[in-house]
């Protein structure tokens, strides 16, 4: 079963409000001297605290000239009202304010505004650090109005400072205002003269390029230029055209030049309309010299004519054709020089327009430079005569004392009631919380077996710490018999005892192991003790079955040659000699033995239960020393062993936590847990 199955299944130690309530009602006593120590200590300090009188006073701070001022000076002179009053905040809390507020009163020869030690000689640069201290604003929400607050250790003297603050302020701010007005308007002529002259020079920039270009309106001659261009790049096309054509049919002429058939064949010379009139008369004279050839011979005079007249329709022919091809060169060259002439006007106009192009966009950069410093021009015009207007009217701004402070007639500070009060709560919680934690601390058992009654487990007994008296051999597992513990020691021992034979009838606890949840809890004193007060009542075997860390033969001071459970096991040895008797032979004490490699498998295997069955039926009690359970595999191994088990936690190293693990690992293994033994407790 995994971790978290585990710590799942374990009980909360809980701490719910009866228990609370039951816990204050057994110290009240303790809480309430405790609180009342409090209350009168802090009670005393308070009354020590120094008075501070604060006195407040309230100031309308609106623009009234705000409604006629212009976008743009508005624009300039302020962004709101927030940040209108963050600024009036700020020039209140400036040093040079204070200073003036300082010197008109003469605080710097107040007492409370004058440095503690001599060495501070600087006294107004103190009386200023200390007047920013002592001074609040606030603003009045969705208002115009300023809350002024001081706080001083003279009520008159608070009263004094807050009505003076209103007043001076609205003297400082006016002569500031007007100073920034007559700077403000130094610096608009002088940057309205720079732009006027600079607004000339872009004037005469303009002109003396549209002289110098001789330009008129730039945007009809780019127009009619780009007109003329695209009706000689059409005229070019149809030229190119032509040319190509005229030159193709050359070159097929002569190709077949020494072929009239095909000559005859070429689109050129079968379009030409006079061609084609001597071709149809060649036919016709064909025919007609073929129907002379059937009725006579070739020496006839019609047959003669005839063909001469054929021969000279044919050479008409040829002829005509040659005229025809030098003609059709002649269109060739006048073709080509039209092209020359046509290639040379398209040039010269894209040359114009694109000094064209540059002029209009030279011109429409001095156009746009002329007209925006214009704009700035007539912009600066118009802030030179409000700033004109508003140092003639002052900046007036609606500002006024709405209510003037009154002496404060009590403290502000300390609030003693409000202390008192808090000073009683925290006093309270502190006692209860600080008596609580005590509680905790010096009661830890009582959680524990809070604890344990939640999981149903008995708490069987609770063995003491040993004295040093009784330490003298503090290494080794302190037996009772030979006087190394204290008689409470030897009765929880005996109550143990008790508690194991009263199920002795139903034979429950015939086998009984005693474990812990970690080594070096006290378990082998515990065992060995138990083992020994239960001999003096029956036949008893102390086994030491915690093979990885046997202490048992050491407490016996049995010689390390000793063997025990693992040399019989592993060596052929007897199981008399690995026995050791005490208390006339009512004791026998089996040790581990030698320590084996894997303990666990050792006491795991069936052949060791057998073995500890056989003993079950030779001795009336056998009480083992376990070894501490760790996991859930270790509570299985001992389910297998024994009757019931009993837990050994020390109170001073062991937590709750550890030790609920420890018997819900026993119970999910369906060992009987006896209960639970508390070593060193108080």
């Amino acid at each position: 079963m995994s971790n978290v199955e585990e710590s799942s299944q374990l009980p909360e130690s809980s701490f719910d409000l009866g228990d609370l309530l039951s816990f204050v009602w057994q110290y009240k006593f303790r809480i309430v001297l405790l609180t009342s120590f409090i209350i009168l200590s802090a009670g005393f300090f308070v009354l020590q605290l120094p008075k501070v009188y604060v006195a407040s006073s309230t100031l309308l701070l609106s623009d009234n000239a705000a409604s006629s001022q212009m976008p743009s000076f508005a624009a300039l002179t302020a962004g709101g009202k927030d940040s209108e009053m963050d600024t009036y905040i700020e020039f209140i809390r400036s040093r040079q304010f204070i200073t003036l507020i300082i010197t008109d009163l003469a605080l710097q020869d107040e007492k409370e505004f004058q440095p503690k030690s001599s060495k501070n000689s600087d006294l107004i640069s103190y009386a200023i650090d200390e007047f920013g201290k002592k001074l609040t604003l606030s603003k009045v929400r969705n208002t115009d109005m300023l809350r002024l607050s001081f706080a001083s250790y003279s009520a008159e003297l608070a009263t004094k400072i807050v009505n003076s603050i209103g007043p001076a302020f609205f003297r400082f701010h006016a002569n500031l205002q007007q100073k920034k007005v007559r700077e403000s308007s130094i610096r608009l002529n002088s940057q309205l003269e720079d732009i006027t002259t600079r607004l000339t020079n872009s004037e005469v920039k303009l002109q003396s390029y549209q002289d110098k270009y001789g330009i008129v309106d730039v945007h009809i001659q780019i127009e009619m230029a780009k007109n003329e261009l695209t009706s000689l790049i059409k005229e070019q096309l149809i030229n190119d055209k032509l040319m190509s054509e005229e030159t193709a049919s050359i070159e097929q002429i002569k190709k077949v030049s020494h072929n009239e058939k095909m000559l005859l064949q070429i689109p050129w010379v079968m379009q030409n309309s006079l061609l084609k009139s001597v071709q149809n008369q060649i036919l016709l004279q064909s025919k007609v010299l073929s129907e002379i050839s059937k009725r006579y011979k070739s020496k006839h005079h019609r047959y003669i004519a005839a063909k001469s007249t054929l021969v000279n329709l044919k050479k008409e022919l040829s002829d005509l054709i040659l005229q025809l091809s030098d003609g059709l060169k002649q269109s060739i060259k006048r073709h080509k020089a039209r092209q020359t002439e046509l290639n040379n006007k398209i040039s010269k106009i894209k040359n114009n327009l694109n000094e064209l192009g540059k002029q209009e966009y030279q011109l429409a950069k001095l156009t746009r430079n002329l007209e925006a410093m214009q704009k700035v021009s007539e912009l600066f015009s118009n802030r030179l005569r409000e700033t004109d207007m508003l140092q003639g009217i002052g900046m007036s701004k609606e500002f006024a004392v709405v209510d003037f402070a009154a002496v404060p007639k009590f403290p502000a500070k300390p609030n003693i009631t409000l202390i008192m009060l808090m000073v009683s709560i925290v006093s309270g919680l502190f006692s209860i919380v600080f008596w609580l934690i005590l509680h905790f601390k010096n009661d830890k058992e009582t959680t524990y077996r809070q604890t344990l009654r939640q999981m149903k487990i008995p708490v069987l007994i609770s063995l003491p710490k040993i004295k040093r008296a009784f330490m003298s051999r503090s290494t080794l597992p302190l037996r009772s018999s030979i006087g190394e513990t204290s008689y409470e020691f030897s009765e929880a021992i005996r109550s143990l005892r008790t508690s194991i034979l009263i199920g002795q009838s139903q034979n429950e606890n015939k086998i009984v192991a005693v474990t812990s949840a970690n080594p070096g809890e006290g378990k082998a004193s515990l065992v060995i003790n138990l083992a020994e007060s239960c001999s003096n009542m029956e036949k008893v075997l102390l086994a030491d079955i915690d093979l990885s860390r046997p202490s048992i033969a050491k407490a016996f001071q049995l010689s390390d040659n000793q063997p025990g459970i693992t040399d019989y096991f592993t060596k052929d040895i007897k199981f008399g000699e690995c026995l050791h008797h005490e208390n006339i032979n009512r004791l026998t004490v089996l040790p581990s033995g030698h320590i084996p490699k894997d303990p666990l498998a050792m006491i795991s295997t069936q052949r060791f239960v057998d073995f500890i069955e056989k003993l079950r039926l030779r001795f009336d009690r056998l009480i083992f020393e376990a070894p501490p359970i760790k996991t859930i595999s270790d509570a299985l191994i001992l389910s297998r062993l024994v009757d019931s088990v009993i837990v050994v936690c020390d109170m001073e190293v062991t937590e709750i936590s550890v030790l609920s693990k420890t018997i819900q690992r026993l119970k999910e293994a369906d060992i009987k847990v006896l209960g639970v033994v508390f070593n060193r407790a108080k």
